[in-house]
């Protein structure tokens, strides 16, 4: 048989389905670009059977009017003008090849919609199979950023179709590990995955105003998780290096953090689990900890780590997902995160035999909060104030109103109140306490009911949603803080310490009148014989009204008002 070129529809194809061979694959790239493109919030949308429509959309920039004719095109990128500049590209972006639109235009349908802030209108295309350029083209409304629908993916390879479809569950697994691995390295990315045609989210992220790595553990895998993790970061200013990790504790629980997966990413580009160097770095850690917990039977624990590197010192080219890299000295990193395991677990046998732990200061470069917003905070940010801390603090303000109206009648008297004053009972001081995870706290486990839809339409009170059960899903309840059973005795006689009346005092005996509809628009005239005695006279009539006494009940003031009836 003789050699013969190949049609470039097979040369494209044979290509394309190398690199992509699952819908997990075509996520992956869809994602990446969004990313690129500056997006900080993706939503991904994909169909029951995974194959039939993946749909991602990013708040992006956009793409401008004049490039719409070169997407899908095999080679052509913004992100790359040289071969040169590719080792600079690394940390600056994921994509670079100019590859991934075109070899996914190569085995689904691939429509585009996308607007920039500066178009008044979106623009809808859909891309030339195969080959790349606009087909079709209309302008639609939509909001900044690009969505990209890939639709019947892998039509024209039946066999792997065929095998896909019986997969789905896993792939689900798939595009959700993958989603986490976005999250994990970058935790200020809001993601979200949807099958179509349900409400509620297969996977959602939404981080809380600047986000962190531990927040984004917390979120993905729950508070136990991060409760038995130490966060810690290592920067070496001479080499440029910095490792930010949050590894398993000393003596962490191991069932808290196995099957969650270890997450090792450079320049916040996630590696995939099976490469070389995250295995290496598995490796190093995996023999601390079991030196750590004098064990040898250990499943995969959870691990995160993000490897900040100076420009030029690794090839991001290596695979066809670009989610692997190779250093041009691999083991300045595997020392690097040697040191960072030691400062948490502490240096392994010596040369003399002596087993021993890392001193702090001697670990300058290490600190133990590397989440870029600062400080490590604890899982409950703030315990509540309970009954007893607010009546005191009451109590203290009345105590210093008093000490003030004291002092204020001693300077008018012309003496002194250091005599009253001591004889006053301070009141004591609180203990006030912020308890976190207390050893005696246990958390309860239990069982919910969800559901998946809602029918917001029913008007039956003993309806309920069978009909849209969800599975049931386990949730911790957290333990109650303790709480103070009784407000100490003293604090209510404080609170009795000390007269109403000194709330009202009196003004002045400067003589008022007391204004009616009557003494407006009439002739009546009201006379005023003291500050506690007024005559109401009109025409011949007159009513004498008397503020004859103040009286105080439980606290209040109730003013008395005795009316005479003229003679």
């Amino acid at each position: 048989m003789s050699i013969r070129p190949l049609p470039q529809e097979t040369i494209r194809l044979l290509s394309s389905s190398v690199k992509l061979t699952n819908p997990c694959d075509v996520l992956k790239e869809l994602v990446d670009n969004a990313i690129d493109a500056e997006a900080t919030s993706i939503d991904v949308v994909v169909s029951a059977n995974t194959l039939d429509k993946i749909v991602v959309r990013g708040n992006g920039h956009g793409i401008p009017l004049e490039d719409l004719d070169l997407l899908g095109r095999r080679g052509h990128t913004s992100k790359l003008r040289s071969f040169e500049e590719l080792q600079h590209k690394g940390g600056e972006t994921l994509g670079f090849r100019g590859d991934a639109l075109a070899s996914v235009n190569s085995i689904a349908t691939v429509v585009i919609t996308t607007k920039t802030s500066g178009e008044p209108v979106a623009t809808r295309i859909q891309l030339r199979h195969g080959i790349g350029g606009v087909v079709d083209r209309k302008p639609v409304s939509g909001p900044v950023g690009t969505t990209v629908q890939a639709s019947e993916l892998f039509k024209t390879i039946p066999a792997r179709r065929h095998l896909l479809l019986h997969g789905t569950q896993k792939t689900f697994s798939g595009m959700r590990d993958l989603l986490s691995a976005y999250v994990i390295a970058r935790p200020r990315l809001r993601v979200s995955l949807k099958v179509a045609g349900h409400d509620s989210s297969f996977f959602s992220y939404a981080p809380s105003g600047a986000g962190s790595v531990r927040e984004a553990a917390l979120q993905l895998f729950g508070k136990a998780l991060v409760a038995n993790c130490t966060p810690i970061s290592l920067h070496h200013e001479a080499s440029g290096f910095a490792l930010d990790a949050l590894l398993p504790s000393r003596d962490c629980d191991v069932k808290a953090l196995k099957g969650k997966a270890f997450h090792v990413s450079v320049d916040r580009r996630p590696l995939s689990p099976s490469g070389e160097l995250p295995k290496l770095l598995y490796k190093q850690l995996k023999s601390h900890i079991s030196r750590s917990l004098a064990t040898t039977n250990l499943p995969t624990l959870f691990m995160q780590l993000n490897i900040t590197c100076p420009r030029g010192s690794y090839d991001p080219n290596v695979s066809s997902l670009k989610d692997e890299v190779l250093f041009a000295n691999q083991q300045e990193v595997l020392e690097l995160f040697e040191e960072l395991c030691q400062a948490v677990y502490g240096i392994k046998e010596s040369s003399d035999g002596e087993e021993g732990r890392t001193d702090a200061a001697s670990q300058a470069p290490v600190s133990s909060s590397p989440d870029s917003d600062g400080g490590n905070q604890s899982l409950d940010d703030l315990a509540p104030l309970d009954d007893c801390d607010v009546l005191q603090m009451f109590e203290d303000m009345e105590r210093a109103e008093m000490l003030d109206h004291l002092d204020e009648e001693a300077k008018a008297g012309g003496t002194s109140t250091n005599a009253q004053t001591d004889t006053a009972e301070s009141p004591k001081e609180t203990d006030t306490r912020l308890i976190v995870d207390a050893p005696s706290a246990k958390e309860t486990s239990v069982k919910v009911r969800t559901v998946f839809r809602v029918d917001m339409s029913r008007n039956d009170s003993n309806a309920t949603d069978d009909a849209a059960l969800a599975d049931m899903v386990d949730v911790t309840l957290p333990a109650e803080l303790p709480k103070q059973t009784s407000c100490d005795s003293s604090s209510a006689q404080s609170r009795r310490r000390g007269d109403i009346r000194r709330y009202f005092q009196k003004n002045s005996d400067r003589e008022f009148q007391i204004a009616c509809d009557e003494t407006a628009a009439g002739p009546a005239t009201v006379e005023a014989e003291s500050p506690h005695r007024v005559n109401w006279i009109y025409g011949e009539n007159s009513l004498s009204l008397t503020l004859t006494d103040i009286s105080y009940i439980g606290g209040i003031k109730s003013i008395l008002v005795q009316m005479i009836h003229p003679d």
